[in-house]
């Protein structure tokens, strides 16, 4: 046995409960702020206080809905924030605060990236394998109709639908293929987009990885 496996083996699945997101939502406050061009210099204290409001709320927005599938070497899976948090950018954005708008747009991005690593510990738990990479439908080598694979591959999800053009909704759902490898491995999770932000050479870290 590799030390690897002795990792694996002993890490616990990871929660994608409302609660757990959020706290990740709040522990990842300069991610947002990064997402709002504040990333090295420092942000007027009105921004901070609406970024701490709309974070403190943001639990009760959360209606989380995921599943994945896993199959040799590669695996599915779908899931979203719910429409909660959708309904709440348009309310603010017909009362004309768009500030707080985009910042709880920013949040939902943070949600759904944490609930993605949840999933990933889930699957590599499940698998006692390691994601080496991911792709996602439009992207480059995966075209937007991989999009209907992966939602026709589960049957309990009922809060996501997808329209003939590929699209999901509500707007903050995703379906993702992940990659599985024997050993861990680096990957750069931004190498197909097109406008990638200053984290683009950042990998994946857990701590239930080390």
């Amino acid at each position: 046995m590799t030390n690897h496996d002795i990792h694996l083996k002993q890490r616990a699945p990871a929660s994608i409960e409302a609660n757990y997101i959020s706290g990740k939502v709040t522990s990842n406050k300069d991610t947002i702020l990064k997402f709002l061009g504040y990333a090295g210099r420092e942000a007027p204290l009105p921004i901070l206080q609406k970024i701490d409001t709309i974070i403190l709320g943001i639990e009760g927005l959360l209606d989380i809905q995921y599943e994945y599938k896993t199959f040799h070497d590669y695996a599915f899976a779908i899931y979203t924030v719910g429409e909660l948090i959708e309904e709440e950018i348009r309310a603010y954005l017909t009362k004309k605060e768009m500030m707080n708008a985009l910042i709880l747009d920013k949040a939902a991005i943070v949600a759904l990236d944490a609930i993605k690593d949840a999933i990933i510990e889930n699957i590599e738990c499940d698998t006692q394998k390691f994601v080496s990479d991911e792709v996602y439908p439009a992207s480059k080598n995966f075209p937007i109709e991989n999009q209907k694979v992966i939602f026709d591959s589960f049957n309990n999800i009922d809060k996501i639908t997808i329209n003939p053009f590929y699209q999901l909704s509500p707007i903050k759902s995703v379906g993702v293929k992940f990659s599985l490898a024997t050993r861990k491995k680096k990957f750069n999770r931004c190498k197909d987009c097109e406008n990638p932000c200053e984290n683009k050479q950042a990998s994946r870290r857990s701590n239930r990885c080390l």
